[in-house]
């Protein structure tokens, strides 16, 4: 049985393959707004959310004035980020941060949030969450090995600091 020819992978080919990529379909919020979502969520904007949603717990994390009510709501920041980043829903950047937890919460309370969670497809839901939390594992494995090196470091540093006892 003879082999398919195989193609030559040039940029343009590429450039094709990820173009059918960036397939939307329009929805209806609220009975009468529309949105545009993705079809398909590509890794690399699974990746941006994580790194987004990382950038802002180390930015709350790192306020000296933060509430309670702040670290509550940046809990559905997830959600919010998503809708972001798969659809053309009005979303402020990252450099906002409040802006966008009010929008966040602005979501939430109006329905407009789930309704579009619920129009995204369900297999790129779980893809999202699978991904998600294999990005956050890893996150969490390389900041416990570079706490545990640096401890090291620190214990080393520690121990080169002590005066020698000398031997009687």
């Amino acid at each position: 049985m003879a082999a398919k020819p195989s193609k030559k992978l040039t940029k343009t080919v590429l450039h094709k393959i990820d173009s059918q990529l960036n397939q939307r379909k329009k929805i209806t919020v609220l009975g009468q707004y529309e949105v545009q979502i993705d079809t398909y969520f590509k890794l690399s904007k699974i990746q941006d959310v994580a790194m987004d949603y990382l950038k802002i717990i180390t930015e709350l994390k790192s306020r000296k004035n933060i509430t309670d009510r702040t670290i509550m709501r940046s809990v559905a920041l997830i959600s919010t980020l998503a809708v972001k980043e798969f659809s053309d829903a009005p979303i402020p950047d990252l450099s906002r941060i409040d802006d966008l937890i009010k929008v966040s919460a602005q979501l939430l309370d109006t329905g407009i949030l789930k309704e579009i969670w619920d129009a995204f497809p369900s297999d790129q839901l779980a893809r999202l969450e699978e991904e998600i939390n294999k990005i956050s594992a890893e996150f969490g494995k390389q900041i416990g090995e570079a706490a545990i090196a640096a401890s090291l470091q620190e214990q080393d540093k520690a121990a080169n600091q002590e005066p020698a006892n000398p031997q009687l």
